[in-house]
């Protein structure tokens, strides 16, 4: 698989919804024009994603960072306190109070693991979404119910790539903490110019939520992410194990004008099942009938064991 291509696993109801989603949040004076053959993802908040122990991985190994930067007697003063209240914030046991939430879109290197299949896809007959580099990390947009005078506003979404282990955290832990001590790296400045604790807080968050225990490694993700302050409503939806908030994102927006030109999808993988070649056939259909490239579909070459 081709790596400039990050995937996204998901079951048929899931494609569907990602190729011909039923509305959009926004209305744009041409919506055609707008959207094109933007594809529809949902972020949910990292929150409730799986086993929350994931979030409070990354959580104590920045705390710790933030502790030791507040006590460092060659950190100014000021930023010493931020640390210091970074370090509260952040407090991996109390993951519903922190006053801000992030939500993310799980995606992956890989285009054809069965550990994917298994865990992602339903186990049989699942898709791998392959999102072309150019539309995923450089034009993808989320919406955020209620935060405009308007109504839903939409904001750039952010992509990484998750680091595994206590070493790799670590590492991008100090990153944080000596780009916000040089000033560098991070915005953390508001309109007045003065430090935005916020902001700060939102930066941090989107690097801790790109930090994963290294039993996960083999996952080989990234991450589409978004911030947002508690006080603004998420979307619902049914999970696993209960009630999920989430944000829906748009990957691709305007993609039909010339000031971007790049194809959403870039390769759709069929995943190992018993109807393979028929849900080939069929995942051609949908791409044809909503504006891609048929040709992008190919099958796992994974062997089905019913």
């Amino acid at each position: 698989m081709n790596s400039s291509i990050l995937y996204h696993y998901t079951d048929a109801v899931g494609l569907a919804g990602i190729v011909n989603p039923s509305s959009w949040p926004v209305k744009y004076e041409s919506n055609e024009l707008a959207y094109g053959t933007a594809a529809k993802l949902w972020a949910s908040d990292v929150r409730y994603m799986n086993d929350s122990s994931e979030l409070k991985f990354g959580a104590e190994v920045f705390r710790e960072q933030f502790r030791s930067a507040s006590a460092d007697p060659a950190v100014n003063t000021e930023l010493r306190e931020v640390f210091g209240k970074l370090a509260s914030w952040f407090d991996p046991d109390r993951l519903f109070e922190w006053g801000l939430r992030c939500f993310a879109t799980c995606l992956c290197e890989k285009g054809n693991l069965l550990s994917q299949w298994r865990g992602y896809a339903g186990g049989v007959g699942g898709y791998a979404v392959g999102f072309s580099w150019e539309s995923i990390a450089l034009n993808t947009w989320a919406f955020h119910p209620e935060t405009t005078a308007m109504g839903t506003g939409t904001v750039p979404a952010t992509l990484r790539r998750v680091v595994y282990g206590e070493d790799e955290a670590t590492k991008a832990a100090i990153q944080f903490v000596q780009g916000v001590v040089s000033g560098s790296g991070f915005l953390v400045s508001g309109p007045d110019g003065k430090l935005d604790m916020f902001m700060l807080a939102a930066s941090a968050f989107r690097e801790i939520a790109a930090v994963k225990d290294p039993a996960f490694e083999q996952e080989h993700e990234w991450r589409l992410t978004t911030e947002g302050d508690v006080k603004y409503p998420a979307n619902l939806r049914a999970g696993r194990s209960g009630l999920v908030p989430y944000l829906e994102l748009a990957v691709n927006l305007g993609a039909n004008s010339d000031a971007q030109p790049h194809r959403t999808i870039a390769e759709l993988v069929v995943g190992p099942g018993p109807n393979q070649l028929a849900q080939v056939a069929a995942a051609r259909e949908l791409l044809r009938n909503h504006g891609h490239d048929p040709d992008v579909v190919v099958p796992s070459d994974i062997p089905f064991r019913g």
